[in-house]
């Protein structure tokens, strides 16, 4: 018989990093450096198309760069300015 669930259980491997919370401790304004493998467990093209998602979720914009294995991410506000 199914069983309704509260939450997600947590996957093998690690959080899920288009979890809400994750997004809201690292969409705040300030910069991060995200480490792939630490930080999130996808490509670090997923990682930023994911927090490109999140942050029009969210109602800001997010700036990103990547370094080989880390993603750089800060959110901003539509005049350039850190949330």
């Amino acid at each position: 018989m199914a069983k309704e669930l509260d939450t997600f259980p947590e996957r093998p491997g690690g959080r899920r990093i288009a979890g809400e919370s994750f997004y809201n401790r690292f969409l705040d304004g300030k910069i991060w450096k995200l480490k792939r493998g630490e930080d999130f467990h996808c490509t670090t093209e997923s990682a930023r198309a994911s927090a490109w998602k999140a942050a029009k979720v969210m109602g800001v914009s997010v700036q990103t760069a990547i370094q080989g294995d880390f993603l750089v991410i800060q959110a901003v506000s539509e005049t350039g300015d850190s949330r």
